[in-house]
């Protein structure tokens, strides 16, 4: 799904499409990094959720 307040900003912006998924993957292996660094492991978890279908979306794209 695609969020409005998400993409319309990217349009907008004039971001293109087909690099969206990627940024999104960008941002949510940076939110994972972020995470780690800030040494709450217990939180780790919940952006690995985020990340699993955009790096599928990557995969099979």
């Amino acid at each position: 799904m695609r969020a409005g307040f998400v993409v319309g900003p990217l349009a907008a912006y004039g971001v293109p499409r087909g690099w969206w998924d990627r940024l999104g993957a960008v941002k949510l292996v940076g939110a994972v990094a972020t995470v780690l660094r800030a040494r709450a492991y217990g939180h780790v978890p919940f952006p690995l959720v985020y990340m699993a279908p955009a790096a599928a979306v990557l995969i099979l794209a």
